[in-house]
């Protein structure tokens, strides 16, 4: 069964923004929502944020990013207020050791458990 993903943290967000562009919504002010495409690179601990209201990119540090008071984005306050979501619907998937659907795809795509930390590729 698919569901709606909200982000909660910059750590969420890296999890789901590594190493591809993915979609992200922020609703604020009543329901209106403003559609996101955002691509972490750790190497450089940066995002790459495509605005779909203007067309513009810009790149923010993490620090950036989570700034609630930000004029710059309103990732930061929409995670605060719990209006920050990954617009593709996702399988959830459980570990093959305990069981936890807390996890993600690592950098080789591999399911790596939050829970206990077992990766499936290894």
């Amino acid at each position: 069964m698919s569901k709606s993903l909200k982000i909660e943290t910059v750590d969420d967000l890296k999890k789901y923004a590594y190493n591809k562009q993915k979609d992200f919504a922020i609703t604020l002010n009543g329901g209106v929502f403003s559609r996101k495409e955002i691509y972490y690179y750790s190497d450089t601990n940066t995002f790459d944020v495509f605005s779909g209201i203007d067309g513009t990119i810009a790149n923010f540090t993490e620090t950036e990013i989570t700034d609630e008071f930000s004029n710059k984005t309103n990732i930061g306050k929409a995670m605060k207020l719990g209006g920050f979501y990954l617009m593709e619907e996702y399988e959830p998937k459980t570990c093959d050791n305990c069981g936890s659907y807390e996890g993600y795809n690592n950098s080789s795509g591999d399911f790596q458990c939050d829970n206990c930390g077992h990766d499936e590729g290894e």
